[in-house]
């Protein structure tokens, strides 16, 4: 058996640090033309993603709003907040219409999905070109799945 264990880096100082979500969101920001990075980005996320994607924003001056169901927990909320991010919360019917719309009337900016961007799922591959990197003859991947971003980029990784 294989595991990436993804240990606390204290540079980042953020939860998502243990997170895959990071390294999706990371892709998709800087896969974007500079001119629609202009007026920010936005998702819709109850957490990991969106706390990745705070952070990629910041990282680059960029204004950052999320959209997050009522529900989503306070230690969601907060470190998102912390990395300078803007949440509105909203009904968990019209979080997931913005999920499945690509879009919210009330922000500007560029649109990235947590699960269906190619540009994220091909930043959760990088961990399956990690994997191969150190074991070239593995049989099997198995993997957890969830929205199924983590699993669509390991298996484009692994069957590049």
């Amino acid at each position: 058996l294989y595991f990436i264990a993804q240990f606390e880096d204290h540079s980042f100082r953020l939860k998502t640090k243990r997170s895959f979500k990071l390294r999706g969101a990371c892709n998709a920001i800087r896969s974007l033309p500079i001119e629609s990075l202009q007026a920010g980005v936005y998702t819709a996320s109850a957490g990991n993603f969106a706390q990745g994607l705070a952070w990629n924003a910041k990282q680059l001056s960029l204004p950052c709003q999320i959209v997050m169901p009522d529900h989503a927990p306070e230690s969601k909320i907060r470190p998102t907040l912390a990395m300078g991010a803007t949440v509105t919360k909203v009904p968990f019917d019209q979080w997931w219409d913005v999920l499945v719309h690509k879009k919210y009337k009330d922000f500007n900016g560029t649109f990235i999905h947590p699960v269906s961007e190619p540009s994220v799922i091909a930043g959760n591959g990088t961990i399956g070109l990690e994997i191969l990197d150190d074991l070239p003859e593995v049989d099997s991947i198995v993997v957890p799945y969830g929205g199924g971003g983590l699993s669509s980029g390991i298996a484009l990784a692994a069957r590049a």
